[in-house]
């Protein structure tokens, strides 16, 4: 049984936690436990940096398998017409120990049974009643361990929380504890947002921006910032609609005076108002200052990787993990910045990485989830 999680700070806030029940209760008894297994596939096969949501659920089945529970498996991935069945074959050759058994005609066949992806049925994302109570039907109890899913209101994350007794499993229980903690950082307190686009991350800002001591900047974000000033990025990633007039002149944003850009086919570093018409800029530097504030501060929240790490400009990334403080409570979150974190073997120095990105951000904005309420 995995350690019980600590939520005392938020116990009023949310109460059917897996982590507070008896065991015995589950034994013998169908649990269907909505996961999160949409991850990318390289040449078909899920590679070891991308599996990180799949190993996040162990803690909640192994939970239920010591109990004696009968676990049903749902999950989504990629489109609706893509198949689970790499992720079943990973199970079963890195994850032996949990018997997953994969079920794509939906027979229930097992002790834990992983059936087919779940948006194969139209009824799914439209969290139609029918098909919510088809699912619902497989099991006695709904454990919802599916955060990066959480935010959507679809059949298999919301449908079936009203139609049986429900609870959130460890992984869940874990996100909602640390981004609360992130809601009310200890100070000093950084937060780094980047990314692309500013739409989905400004309202967030405005609203954490007098809650933290710091925030950092980057990639199309910086670059949006940057042209807000009259300055030249190139041919830079930007989002055009964004309206920076709420943060424009903030003394607590922090923003880099160097950037990489790409020139003419050449790499180089140079300060932002050295940026040309031509260039593109392709990564931040982290500069002294930076490496303070990240080592110095008690919380740094982080989402959105700083530069353009498809094309392996991940230095800034790397910098920002190896200059946190030893005190440094690091929250992480965004699909593609725990990808380069992951691949540069640097997540034992982050003190929680986050399964969700759009989830993240809407729960720090919200300070709830659809999929959370539906459990209350």
């Amino acid at each position: 049984m995995p350690d019980q999680v600590q939520h005392d700070k938020y116990k009023n806030t949310f109460m059917n936690y897996l982590s507070q029940q008896n065991p015995t209760d589950f034994s013998g008894k169908h649990i269907i436990v909505r996961v999160d297994f949409n991850v990318p596939l390289e040449d078909g096969v899920v590679s070891e940096s991308e599996a990180f949501r799949i190993h996040a659920v162990v803690p909640t089945v192994q939970f239920l398998k010591n109990a004696g529970a009968k676990i049903i498996l749902l999950s989504h991935i990629g489109r609706s017409g893509d198949s689970l069945q790499p992720v079943a074959d990973y199970l079963e050759k890195n994850l032996p120990e949990l018997g997953v058994v994969f079920s794509p005609d939906g027979a229930i066949n097992g002790d834990c049974v992983l059936l087919e992806n779940v948006r194969k049925n139209p009824g799914e994302e439209s969290n139609d009643s029918t098909y919510a109570h088809e699912l619902a039907g497989l099991g006695d109890y709904f454990v919802n361990d599916a955060f990066a899913v959480s935010h959507r209101a679809h059949a298999s994350v919301v449908g079936i929380a009203g139609l049986l007794p429900s609870y959130a499993g460890f992984l869940l229980e874990s996100e909602i504890k640390n981004l609360d903690q992130a809601l009310q950082p200890e100070s000093p307190s950084v937060l780094i947002m980047a990314g692309i686009k500013f739409e989905t991350k400004l309202p967030l800002i405005e609203k954490l921006l007098p809650v933290y001591d710091t925030v950092i900047l980057g990639g199309g974000l910086l670059n949006t910032y940057l042209k807000s000033f009259g300055l030249n990025i190139g041919k830079s990633v930007i989002d055009s609609s964004a309206d920076l007039s709420t943060i424009t002149g903030s003394p607590k944003l922090v923003i880099p005076e160097k950037v990489i850009i790409e020139r003419e086919g050449l790499v180089q570093i140079v300060t932002t108002s050295q940026v040309q018409e031509n260039d593109i800029i392709v990564d931040v530097v982290i500069d002294d200052n930076m490496k303070e504030l990240l080592g110095s501060a008690k919380t740094v929240v982080w989402n959105g990787p700083l530069g353009w790490y498809e094309k392996g400009y991940t230095q800034s990334t790397i910098d920002i993990v190896t200059n946190l403080g030893a005190q440094t409570h690091s929250i992480v979150g965004g699909g593609d910045t725990v990808t380069v974190i992951r691949k540069e073997h640097l997540e034992d120095k982050i003190s929680f990485l986050s399964t969700g990105g759009g989830a993240m951000l809407e729960y720090l904005q919200n300070g709830t989830l659809v999929g959370i309420d539906a459990l209350k």
